[in-house]
């Protein structure tokens, strides 16, 4: 059976969304057991730009350093999320853009991120393997004003 969209029921699409939501507000207001709830134990998450983390214990170190850089002010939000069956046709294959935001800077968007992800049902569901891939080199800066003179 090849894994197709319409294969996904609306109460699972519901349950990832809600896994994805937890992920960004347990990331953004540090919340650690909340965070490690969302992996599996034997997670791994890959940002090539930030690090490999293997496992709960790598992976729990990642709320407190966002919150080291960020402040506390900034927001993550995962849009345009594309799901799908993986290969074996348990496991789920998860795409979507990651924008941050921050509100030191009136929410200007600062970093944005292509990010994929497997989710397994454990307990719950679970993530397995995420990889964020960041879209552009370096941190995003907020446009510039500029002042213009309209004429008759």
């Amino acid at each position: 059976m090849s894994a197709t969209f319409s294969a996904i029921n609306v109460e699972t699409r519901l349950e990832i969304r809600d896994l994805l939501s937890r992920f960004c507000h347990a990331l953004d207001r540090n919340l650690p057991r909340q965070w490690n709830d969302i992996f599996t134990p034997d997670a791994v998450i890959d940002a090539p730009k930030l690090g490999r983390f293997a496992g709960r214990a790598e992976i729990a170190k990642i709320p407190d350093m966002v919150q080291e850089k960020g402040g506390g002010a900034w927001r993550h939000f995962l849009h345009n999320i594309y799901i799908d069956l993986a290969d074996n046709g348990r496991d789920l294959l998860i795409a979507a853009y990651c924008t941050v935001s921050d509100w030191r800077t009136q929410g200007n968007v600062i970093r944005c991120w292509d990010l994929s992800a497997r989710i397994t049902r454990r307990r719950g569901l679970r993530i397995v393997a995420l990889t964020l891939t960041m879209v552009g080199d370096e941190r995003l800066s907020p446009p510039k004003a500029t002042s213009q003179t309209i004429s008759d």
